[in-house]
């Protein structure tokens, strides 16, 4: 549950005119419908981006009507990977359930750590997935280290868990002196693409 201190507002999400349905996702993700044929039917905000990230327009069932998003008609499934939206046809009445899956967003995985290391001593990576769409509670990155960046696709070496703000870190002792790549992978859920990200460090003898 959320607190606030006062009625001010905590932020603004620009739709087309006539705005009929707003629903929250658990994880702030703001879906806003409208009941016009102005602009797109449905949108995607996240939490405090007055910028949609993703819209759906509902096609008219023939030139001489429309389809309209009803008042409050908007719901998203407790997982937060669809929505079910309810629109009305002009020339029927008739009213329709549509379901929306929620699009896959873009994703990108930066590592840091430092250039050179010790061999047998402690490395520390750090690093951050960002997306248009926060994290959920268990997300994790696998960790894959390659004692020689030429050949080989490298060895699972660990995972470590994504915080809710995209962070992670992770300790490797690596034994090899030479250049050792680091590959972190991130494998995707219903929500997020998949994506990865390297690097390479230095490391010297003790």
């Amino acid at each position: 549950m959320r607190w606030i201190s006062d009625l001010s507002d905590d932020g603004i999400y620009t739709t087309s005119w006539s705005p009929s349905a707003v629903a929250i996702a658990p994880d702030g993700t703001v879906a806003a419908g409208v009941h016009g044929t102005s602009g797109p039917d449905v949108q995607l905000f996240t939490p405090g981006n007055s910028t949609a990230f993703t819209a759906w327009d509902f096609p008219p069932p023939s030139d001489y009507a429309t389809t309209s998003l009803e008042s409050a008609g908007l719901a998203w499934t407790p997982d937060g990977s669809r929505i079910f939206a309810v629109t009305e046809d002009s020339n029927s009445s008739s009213l329709t359930l549509r379901v929306l899956n929620h699009p896959q967003v873009a994703t990108t995985v930066t590592v840091q750590a430092p250039a050179s290391s010790p061999r047998n001593q402690n490395l520390t990576l750090t690093g951050k997935l960002k997306a248009p769409v926060g994290f959920g509670a268990g997300s994790t990155v696998d960790i894959w280290r390659l004692d020689d960046p030429t050949a080989g696709e490298g060895t699972l070496i660990g995972s470590a868990p994504v915080a809710a703000d995209g962070t992670f870190s992770y300790t490797d002792r690596p034994r090899a002196k030479g250049d050792v790549q680091y590959t972190v992978q991130y494998y995707g859920d219903a929500r997020h693409a998949y994506a990865y990200g390297t690097l390479t460090v230095n490391i010297t003898s003790d």
